[in-house]
């Protein structure tokens, strides 16, 4: 029984009051490891973020660069100031036949209506517009680009020792 007192008092209690004096410097550790991780973490993820609005960005220029090039390929303002310019005429010609249609005075001259260069618009370019197509989120694989976490492994010296130290004495 001395042995075991003996044993308690140097051994066992010294170790315990080891582990106390340990506890607030894990606890400590503990975070000081958690934000490491959490500003690592952050940092990933500002990666991550930065590349995506990269793609974004280059997406959008190519956009507009295509809308640049439609616009450059139909002539819209060379375009659009001819047929803007051609209506007027138009509704001329169509006016003019209208009142000699609806008069009576017989000794007005008939006359024929020159449609011919009415009859067709300028070709237009045809343009097949581009199309953006949405993907699905892949979770995993999104997870996968961030990086892992490893599971958090806890042993416990002192309580195995006790078990360890009590299963002895029976």
């Amino acid at each position: 029984m001395q042995n075991d007192l003996q044993d308690l008092q140097t051994t066992i209690y010294a170790k315990y009051q080891e582990a106390a004096t340990n506890i607030p410097v894990q606890k400590n550790n503990v975070r000081k490891h958690s934000q490491e991780m959490t500003t690592a973490l952050d940092k990933q993820g500002e990666a991550l973020h930065k590349e995506i609005n990269s793609i974004i960005r280059g997406m959008k220029s190519a956009i507009d660069d295509m809308d640049a090039q439609h616009i450059a390929a139909i002539h819209v303002d060379k375009q659009e100031e001819s047929i803007n310019h051609t209506i007027p005429d138009m509704t001329q010609v169509i006016l003019d036949p209208r009142r000699l249609l609806d008069t009576t005075d017989v000794c007005l001259v008939s006359v024929h209506i020159q449609d011919v260069e009415f009859r067709s618009i300028s070709a237009q370019v045809q343009v097949i517009l581009p199309t953006f197509t949405t993907q699905d989120f892949n979770r995993e694989q999104i997870h996968q680009q961030i990086g892992s976490l490893s599971k958090l492994v806890i042993t416990d010296p002192v309580e195995r020792s006790f078990r360890n130290h009590g299963s002895s004495q029976t």
